[in-house]
């Protein structure tokens, strides 16, 4: 069974951490990735081919559900970045023409007809998926997988942003950093590289280390230039299958995230 309820949500109060160790880490991972990027010189040809047939065939499966999930999303998720003209300003970029009249009427008095970009329209979340690469997942890992395509189909087509997946286990694996397009062939070579054959799940430990990539993608935004919030989330897909002492560290984790 996939227990996928563990929302993080980053927010700017993180403590105890402290910005060169941020650094340090984000860089570590950044720099395997780069390393790892070619694909090709570790799998066949006939091993992506069937790995993108594969990608394409679950995500048409799961089509349906994608679908839904975006609906759901759109009512949490909400817009973020102000894109669409709204408002009666003394001032702006575009004139309201429902007001002209009335400031005519007024001897010109009325005079707030202009519109500002000031409605949020448009998302610019930062999403990171975490799937469990262990062995305990068992016959549960390729519903992971089936659950990777349901998100990443459903917030591709809701445009929340930039969408990150790793992997977790052992340790961590940066399979698709923020700022890419997710793609299909991008799918198709994260869902290769999962064997599901790692021993244990230290998920306290692999949240500590992803807190550097939500930070550097924080400060390299756009969006953080222009002053727009910014809304982070994690998603993590796994069996939970957690020893006590990881457990209690996790629980601490997500009080200090949050």
């Amino acid at each position: 069974k996939i227990f996928s309820n563990t929302n993080v949500l980053l927010d700017d109060n993180i403590q105890n951490i402290s910005n060169e160790l941020l650094e340090d880490n984000s860089d570590d991972l950044l720099l395997e990735y780069e390393q790892n990027r070619n694909i090709q010189n570790k799998y066949t040809n006939d091993e992506l081919n069937k790995a993108r047939e594969k990608w394409l065939q679950c995500k048409s499966e799961t089509d349906t559900y994608a679908i839904r999930l975006c609906e759901q999303l759109r009512l949490i998720l909400e817009p973020t970045l102000a894109t669409r003209m709204e408002g009666d300003y003394r001032s702006g970029k575009r004139m309201n023409m429902r007001r002209v009249i009335s400031y005519i009427a007024s001897g010109y008095r009325k005079d707030k007809i202009w519109l500002r970009r000031t409605k949020p329209a448009k998302r610019d979340y930062k999403i990171m998926i975490m799937i469990d690469n262990s062995k305990s997942m068992g016959a549960a890992g390729p519903l992971a997988l089936s659950s990777l395509s349901i998100i990443t189909n459903a917030l591709n087509r809701l445009e929340v942003g930039d969408i990150s997946v790793v992997s977790f286990a052992e340790s961590v694996s940066l399979l698709h950093p923020f700022g890419q397009p997710f793609t299909d062939d991008v799918g198709a070579n994260i869902q290769v590289q999962f064997d599901f054959k790692e021993e244990t799940t230290q998920l306290a430990s692999s949240l500590k280390s992803i807190i550097p990539m939500f930070e550097h993608a924080r400060f390299t935004s756009t969006s953080n230039h222009n002053n727009n919030q910014i809304m982070q989330l994690c998603f993590v897909i796994s069996d939970a299958r957690l020893d006590s002492d990881n457990r209690n560290q996790l629980q601490t984790l997500i009080r200090e995230m949050t």
